[in-house]
């Protein structure tokens, strides 16, 4: 990955309207996928920086990872949350999804700073996906 991580978490923040229209289309699962095609795509893409991209400041995929996972569980539990409690429709659904982004992407913006290890990244964010498959099943 060419980008560092302060460059991806202005990434990450852009991506709100791809969820939000992705959420309206397909639910959680829309929302989620359209938040893994934008990181991804911005990863691969080339940077413009100032200084050679030094191997620590470099963005590791671990925390990408994790990021994704946690923006995209704090998305499938309001999902599943309004689907439960609220009545279904278009302005609920609108609302809910631009309320969803606007939690959950500063959240992941925070998680790409965290100093977590390797292991413990991949840790949490496999688990972190397996409750959002969940919350997508029971949705």
């Amino acid at each position: 990955m060419t980008c560092s991580a302060a460059r991806m978490r202005l990434r990450l923040l852009s991506a709100a309207p791809a969820m939000v229209l992705g959420g309206l289309r397909w639910h959680a699962g829309g929302a989620a996928a359209a938040l893994l095609l934008w990181l991804g795509i911005s990863a691969l893409l080339p940077c413009r920086e100032k200084y050679p991209y030094p191997r620590k400041r470099r963005m590791r995929p671990h925390r990408l990872f994790f990021c994704f996972s946690l923006t995209a569980f704090f998305t499938g539990g309001a999902a599943w949350a309004v689907r439960r409690l609220a009545a279904p429709g278009f302005l609920i659904d609108l609302l809910f999804y631009v309320g969803a982004a606007g939690v959950a992407l500063p959240m992941g913006n925070r998680a790409l700073s965290l100093p977590l290890p390797r292991p413990i990244a991949w840790g949490l964010g496999a688990v972190l996906c397996a409750f959002f498959v969940v919350l997508l099943i029971y949705t």
